[in-house]
């Protein structure tokens, strides 16, 4: 009896450390995955590159912001999502007073660094008054939550706790001592309970990132209309700057939008052209 619990015992020690292992490939795949799409969004030649950057912020210092933005429309146009840049350029268009394409470049920034005081700062400054209807007390802190960290870095933590669960599992097998393995139990639970907490961010902030269309009106006031002529009637006069759902397009030149930045009786699907919105 003694020799068959002994057994027992070391296949349980071999479940929990082949466990453990697969945690951490699991971890490591993830962590490789992300560096690898991290990789693909730059562009080979860095230098010129940031040439280009330290041009543009050139013509900006010496108050030639047609320049800068030139420069730095160039940058983004050729595929670099980088939060400062968006913030130089929506910088740039506050300077020619082009609110509306401002506010869609403070909001990219925000995408990609939520915590960035500054384009969350000059966002609330150009944006129209009362553009966004508070939120439900309640559901505050859980938006608070979700902004907190961009889509990138959640999946960091994720990859973390996904390490540190991997660690406990294997401790809480290999060590002997109570106090020791209570501690484990604690930190492996610990874990778990939290990488469930991410699990269920990731899609919500997958969703804000990548998950709808959204747009920003760029013209002084455009007019939405209940379909897609200027023969139907109005729906809203929209303010530059104000947040759009982009639905989809019609195929001439207009495109289906839900107002997003108004109250929520008034956010019904309506029609508006197609230039007057930037996409985020």
């Amino acid at each position: 009896m003694a020799e068959i619990a002994h057994e027992d015992k070391s296949k349980m020690y071999r479940v929990g450390l082949r466990t453990a292992v697969w945690l951490c490939v699991c971890a490591l795949v993830l962590l490789s995955v992300f560096g690898r799409v991290c990789l693909a969004e730059a562009l080979p030649d860095i230098s010129q590159l940031h040439q280009r950057f330290d041009t543009a912020n050139n013509h900006y210092q010496n108050k030639q912001f047609k320049e800068a933005l030139a420069e730095y429309r160039r940058l983004i146009d050729a595929g670099i999502r980088d939060p400062v840049l968006f913030y130089n350029a929506g910088n740039a268009y506050v300077q020619l007073g082009q609110n509306g394409r401002a506010v869609a470049m403070y909001e990219r920034a925000l995408r990609w660094a939520p915590r960035d005081q500054g384009a969350r700062r000059n966002l609330a400054h150009v944006r129209p008054t009362g553009a966004s209807p508070a939120p439900f007390v309640l559901w505050r802190p859980f938006l608070f939550l979700r902004d907190l960290l961009s889509l990138n870095e959640w999946l960091v933590v994720f990859d973390v706790l996904l390490v540190w669960i991997a660690l406990a599992w294997s401790l809480l097998f290999l060590l002997r001592g109570s106090a020791i393995r209570s501690l484990a139990r604690r930190c492996l639970v610990g874990g778990i309970v939290l990488a469930v907490a991410v699990v269920g961010f990731l899609p919500w902030r997958w969703y804000e990132e990548h998950g709808r269309r959204v747009g920003v009106i760029v013209e002084d006031e455009a007019v939405s209309r209940h379909g897609p002529s200027m023969t139907l009637g109005e729906h809203l006069r929209l303010a530059e700057g104000t947040r759009v759902r982009i639905l989809g397009e019609e195929g001439n030149g207009w495109i289906c939008i839900r107002p997003l930045d108004v109250p929520r009786a008034s956010r019904e699907r309506s029609y508006v052209r197609q230039e007057t919105v930037e996409e985020i």
